[in-house]
């Protein structure tokens, strides 16, 4: 080991002037702690040295232990490949490190170009678990072009003699991983832009600039191509600082990637698969906190698709699933501002069971909300949805309700309902408001239950 590795180490001496750190006869690894501290017996002064080899063997072993366990979770759950992605990352740092230990053992292919690649894709892994954490597709191209910008930078023969050069361009590219790792926390993607991604959006920030640092530190310090040979202060606390936040990136992606699957099984919760809207319990939930707390009028729109089960029992269930997503699809897109009327602040839009849904919208205005149902129910009207070969048109008859803030949800549900119930009765194909005998507008002479081919 003593071959491998020189016996001098980098002291941080709080006062007087440096001390020689010296080894005992019984030191026979030829390693000095990563940390050494003593008294100077000339002048009785605190000394400290840090230790480059020993960092390495240090961060080695974490990595390695730390890979073996991602890897043991993964097996354990096949479905979390985001276990996998960190497993072959920190796998990666560790033949990193050991190879880079090995520079006066092994030729230079393999102590300089394959353990650069090694700590380059340890950071390209890294990037796969942070996609993975953020519900994105992956990027296969994303994974080896850092590699392969090393390696052509590595047959420019000017360039591969020059150590400083070569730690520059690694240092480049493993920053921009780290820079990419950090857009993708911050961007918000579905999943919104939370406390946890900041997080490791700034802890990602913090290292992508260390890794800059390294390229100036590289460039303009002579001292740097041989840090294991030639021991530097500033090298070895970089190396102990990008140990420290290499730690702490992945302590936050597993942070977060928990807290994801929690926030997606909270949604699945409230939310009904077929459609993608919330199911009853979460709508009546949303309803009831927004009419209570809120200072402002609402509208209650009850929807309900005619003639639904003709639907069912003339094409199947397919026919039926593939319109009540149709609808749910109208729905959104209405509230969302590309239909006719200007997009709205609605509260809550869900399916409360079969074809029945409803809406809770920001209106105070009888006229505004009828006006909103009405577009929704010639939008619906004028659809056409394939399945099969067959194409079919169905029409929506529905409910409305206004009331002052503060009135009780199961109060407003039944005005709506009641509401519901004269428009089934009135013809099918229109909007009732509660309280108000005739239709908003009279039916369109449409069928009401269209098929074609």
């Amino acid at each position: 080991m003593s071959r491998i590795f020189p016996t001098r180490s980098v002291r941080l001496i709080t006062a007087g002037q440096p001390q020689a750190v010296t080894r005992g006869a019984g030191d026979r690894t030829g390693l000095s702690p990563a940390w050494r501290a003593g008294t100077s017996p000339a002048s009785g002064r605190f000394t400290m040295s840090l230790d480059l080899p020993t960092l390495f063997i240090t961060s080695a072993i974490i990595d390695l232990v730390t890979s073996l366990y991602f890897l043991l979770a993964w097996l354990s759950q096949r479905s979390r490949r985001i276990y996998l992605w960190l497993a072959a990352s920190t796998g990666c740092a560790t033949f990193g490190c050991l190879l880079f230990m090995s520079r006066q053992a092994a030729p230079d292919w393999v102590a300089v170009w394959l353990a650069l690649v090694c700590f380059i894709q340890t950071f390209a892994f890294f990037l796969g678990a942070v996609r993975t954490a953020a519900r994105k597709p992956g990027r296969p191209w994303t994974l080896w072009i850092g590699s392969a910008l090393w390696t052509a930078a590595c047959l420019v023969p000017g360039l591969y003699a020059a150590e400083q050069a070569r730690n520059a361009v690694a240092s480049a590219i493993i920053a921009g991983y780290s820079f990419a790792m950090c857009l993708e926390f911050l961007r918000a993607g579905r999943l919104g832009l939370r406390f946890g991604r900041l997080m490791a959006g700034a802890v990602l920030l913090v290292h992508a600039s260390l890794s800059v640092w390294t390229i100036v530190y590289s460039l303009i310090n002579p001292a740097v191509p041989a840090p294991l040979f030639e021991p530097d202060l500033w090298s070895a606390i970089m190396l102990l600082l990008n140990m420290i936040t290499y730690l702490i990136m992945l302590l936050a992606v597993t942070t977060l990637e928990l807290d994801t699957e929690a926030l997606l099984q909270h949604r699945a919760a409230r939310t009904d698969s077929l459609t993608g809207l919330l199911n009853r319990r979460a709508f009546l939930e949303a309803a009831s906190d927004r009419i209570l707390r809120g200072r402002q009028p609402v509208a209650l729109l009850m929807l309900d698709i005619d003639h639904f089960k003709a639907i069912n029992d003339g094409h199947g269930h397919a026919a039926g699933d593939a319109a009540l997503r149709a609808f749910a699809d109208e729905i959104t897109r209405q509230l969302q501002g590309s239909g006719p009327v200007r997009r709205t602040d609605a509260v809550a839009a869900g399916r409360l069971g079969g074809e029945e849904f409803a809406c809770l919208l920001p209106y105070g205005s009888r006229d505004r909300a009828a006006a909103f149902a009405e577009a929704l129910r010639i939008g619906v009207a004028r659809m056409r949805v394939e399945v099969e070969g067959a194409t079919l048109s169905f029409t929506v008859s529905a409910g409305l309700a206004v009331t002052e803030a503060g009135t009780e949800v199961d109060a407003l549900l039944r005005q709506a309902d009641k509401a519901l119930y004269a428009a089934k009765h009135g013809g099918r194909n229109r909007v009732v408001v509660a309280g108000e005998t005739p239709p908003v507008r009279a039916p369109e002479p449409a069928r009401q239950f269209a098929v074609g081919r």
